[in-house]
């Protein structure tokens, strides 16, 4: 390895510079805060098409979460079908959300949209995990005794 590569040494109690790494704890509490402030800049342009696709979005979770709560004020003969709308309601909007943004790695750095899309294929990852635990819990609470029993 040449000097050349070696990144060069700071001095004992030099403060360490932005694009430094930390811990993981420190880095999502700054990212958060970072992101935050970068909502809250009137200066910044965002697309009518992102504002719209995330009214779109809220409108669509509230409306998920009344058909999912409708059912359990006496109307369960119709409970799977304001499950299923609930369903379409999230998903579709969410699909719309994701694929409204995609074209912004075109214009990043390969660096940065490499990083954004091993973000964007993480969170769908979690979110598969999420969704799979809570399916789980479910069943599990439903149905426990049942499976757990064989028969």
């Amino acid at each position: 390895m040449s000097q050349e590569n070696e990144a060069p040494k700071e001095p004992a109690g030099a403060k360490p510079d932005k694009n430094d790494r930390v811990s993981t704890m420190t880095a999502l509490s700054e990212s958060w805060a970072y992101v935050g402030k970068a909502m809250r800049d009137e200066t910044i342009q965002i697309r009518d098409t992102d504002r719209l696709t995330s009214k779109l979005l809220k409108f669509s979770l509230l409306g998920a979460c009344i058909c999912v709560i409708v059912p359990f004020f006496h109307l369960r003969q119709l409970a799977i079908v304001f499950y299923g709308l609930a369903d379409l309601l999230f998903l579709s909007s969410v699909l719309v959300f994701v694929v409204s943004r995609f074209g912004i790695l075109r214009v990043m750095t390969p660096r940065h949209a490499l990083v954004c899309w091993h973000l964007m294929i993480g969170t769908s990852l979690l979110s598969i995990a999420i969704a799979l635990n809570v399916i789980f819990i479910a069943v599990y609470a439903v149905a426990g005794r049942y499976v757990t029993s064989g028969g």
